[in-house]
């Protein structure tokens, strides 16, 4: 299983910066295959555990029957999941407290993985012709870019941040 996990993540185009992520989606071309747009909170709970995993398998399970039995759709989807749950059975960094996925296989297994410091709302899953952006531009939108400045008589600087966390110094 660790192979497996290893070579998901390997395969996967990863990302931090949600706004660069946003601007890649945002130009993808509609498919006749099923895309998955997948936002999950990643904070821990009082346990120190992730708990987004059983939703994920359920959400996925029960849109997975919603699709013709056996047809192309059926079959894109059911590697997506297979695919999604695998990366998100691996070691994922500790900072990371939001993740959104996107995946389509029928469409030369497109795979792309956003993971930031700064949490989404809720886990929420939508399936469609392309992606469902709407949750990453609010994202987006709510850690916007800033900078500090720390001056003195002596010396300056400058702190850049986003998405909740400092992107240059």
């Amino acid at each position: 299983m660790a192979n497996d996990t290893t070579d998901v993540a390997k395969q996967a185009t990863q990302t931090t910066a949600p706004d660069k992520l946003l601007d890649g989606l945002v130009n993808f071309d509609p498919v006749p295959a099923p895309v998955i747009s997948l936002y999950l909170d990643a904070r821990v709970d009082n346990h120190g555990q992730r708990t987004f995993l059983p939703f994920v398998r359920k959400q996925l399970s029960e849109r997975s029957k919603s699709f013709e039995n056996q047809s192309d759709e059926q079959k894109s989807f059911d590697e997506d999941f297979v695919r999604i749950v695998r990366y998100l059975e691996g070691e994922l960094p500790p900072p990371v407290q939001g993740i959104a996925i996107f995946a389509c296989s029928a469409d030369d297994d497109w795979f792309v993985v956003g993971l930031f410091e700064a949490p989404f709302e809720r886990n929420r899953l939508f399936v469609s012709d392309r992606p469902h952006l709407y949750p990453l531009a609010r994202l987006v939108d709510q850690y916007r870019r800033y900078a500090v400045v720390l001056a003195d008589t002596n010396r300056a600087q400058i702190f850049v941040f986003a998405a909740g966390r400092a992107v240059e110094h």
